[in-house]
């Protein structure tokens, strides 16, 4: 019964060791796809989809009052996701954002007047984000050398786990042989 749950433990240290080494692998092959925003090549980090939706959306057309403000909206909210990513790279689009809400909150006369301002700095958050490739890529080196140094640590925590299962099985046996001999002196006795 101990020699069966010894080897079933040992099979499943070797499976959970496979699978760190597996995981490990993928960590050391992952890279940050660069992803073209109209020109600008950018690594492919958190919130650049957001920014590639927001650009296409700027793309449409609409000359209705209400058109230009759900897609001013939706600009908002893209460009607003974008900067609350957890690195700083887009803070700055927060910029064009807020030239996007200040015409939604406008009225009358004043918003058709704002919405096309606002609609009209595309150009503007193109040349934006040029400035902030190297940036961009910088932050995505780091998260990648970060993931390849989680996956080393995991591996070397499987192969700690792998290591005293296997010190524990062999410990168990010594203690089953130490109890038996312990029975056996207690009966003489």
């Amino acid at each position: 019964s101990v020699a069966m749950a010894a080897l079933f433990l040992r099979g499943l240290l070797v499976f959970l060791f496979a699978q760190a080494c597996l995981s490990e692998e993928a960590a050391k092959e992952f890279t940050f796809p660069t992803v073209d925003l109209e020109g600008v090549s950018i690594r492919g980090i958190l919130g650049v989809d957001e920014l590639l939706i927001v650009l296409n959306k700027w793309k449409q057309e609409g000359t209705e009052l209400e058109q230009k403000k759900e897609k001013c909206q939706e600009i908002y909210d893209g460009l607003t996701k974008a900067a609350d990513a957890p690195h700083d790279v887009f803070n700055g689009v927060r910029l064009f954002a807020t030239l996007c809400k200040k015409a939604l909150d406008a009225e009358g006369d004043a918003q058709v007047k704002a919405l096309d301002i606002a609609l009209g700095k595309r150009e503007y958050l193109l040349k934006a984000l040029k400035r902030v490739v190297e940036k961009a890529e910088t932050v995505a080196e780091q998260m990648e050398t970060n993931m390849k140094q989680m996956a080393e640590m995991e591996k070397a925590k499987a192969a700690q786990a792998a290591a005293a299962g296997a010190a524990g099985d062999s410990d168990d046996e010594d203690i089953d042989m130490d109890d038996d001999e312990d029975e056996d002196l207690d009966e003489e006795i």
